[in-house]
């Protein structure tokens, strides 16, 4: 082991673990601090943003609702589809 590097100590359960998310009852990790690389934040934030401008604009009637398909389709082609699948895994939906 590298002097850099420290010794990584998990439970015996640990690599059974699966988050639940929202169905959690507990709230130990509530104020984790996630690391995420730069290119992953910038690929959710720019999926964010097109999220939320979509919603306004067809909240605020700039947009009619269908503007919604054309949502969901740049949404896969910006990488969405990819977190959608990861989802699905995470909590066993097809």
């Amino acid at each position: 082991m590298s002097e850099n590097r420290k010794p990584i100590i998990e439970p015996d359960f640990y690599k059974d673990f699966h988050c639940i998310g929202g169905q959690c009852s507990f709230t130990c990790c509530k104020e984790w601090k996630i690391a995420v690389d730069p290119e992953t934040k910038k690929r959710w934030w720019k999926l964010h943003d097109l999220e939320q401008r979509t919603v306004l604009s067809i909240v605020t009637g700039e947009e009619p609702l269908s503007s919604f398909d054309d949502f969901t389709r740049e949404w896969g082609r910006e990488g969405g589809s990819l977190i959608t699948s990861e989802v699905r895994t995470l909590y066993g939906k097809k």
